[in-house]
């Protein structure tokens, strides 16, 4: 039988306290280790992921250290056309035709009347 390397000694410690679900005492863990809470705390966060990692991989270097984990690629998000959502709305019912779809703002406002004088004008 091989002999125990690093990557497999952090594995069997990670694996323990997973399955017997410990709650270490991370105040106290961090007096031991001369560190912050949450230094510790994330520490260890990062580690038992990177071994949860390598377990599911099953991917570890020649000299028992992980391998670098694969990024996902993220896909960008679909945006709706403008036509489906045109489409949308003319099929719903014609009851609020006329009704402004947005808030007017005062300055929208204000250019509305000042055009509807100058159509007034215009006409007489």
């Amino acid at each position: 039988m091989a002999p125990w390397n690093d990557t497999e000694d952090r594995q069997l410690l990670l694996s323990v306290i997973s399955v017997a679900q410990v709650n270490p005492n991370w105040e106290e863990v961090s007096k031991q280790m001369g560190k912050t809470k949450e230094a510790v705390r994330q520490r260890f966060a990062k580690l038992k992921k990177e071994a949860g990692e390598i377990t599911a991989n099953g991917a570890a270097t020649d000299d028992g250290s992980a391998a670098p984990p694969a990024t996902a690629t993220p896909t960008p998000r679909k945006r709706k056309s403008k036509a489906k959502s045109k489409k949308a709305t003319s099929d719903d019912d014609d009851d609020d035709e006329g009704t402004p779809l947005t808030k007017k703002t005062k300055k929208s406002q204000k250019v509305i009347k000042a055009e509807d004088e100058d159509e007034e004008e215009a006409e007489a």
